[in-house]
């Protein structure tokens, strides 16, 4: 970090400006990156809740059915 400090003082000041933004659009589009996969991951795990709720309830279903019968 020390190095990029020193690099700077020595460049023109639109160069640094330039420089500085083009980091600050990086961390951005990180950000996002890593929050976009965050809410689908936590998507796919709320999906896979349900879909196991609702195979446990049509078993449940099926196994009620199948002692009524006896």
């Amino acid at each position: 970090m020390e190095g990029v400090k020193r690099y700077l003082e020595n460049v023109e000041p639109w160069t640094a400006a330039l420089f500085t933004g083009a980091a600050c659009m990086i961390g951005t589009v990180v950000v996002l990156l890593q929050k976009g996969y965050t809410q689908r991951e936590a998507k796919a795990k709320i999906q896979k809740a349900q879909n196991r709720r609702t195979d446990s309830l049509q078993r449940a279903e099926h196994a009620v059915l199948q002692y009524n019968k006896s």
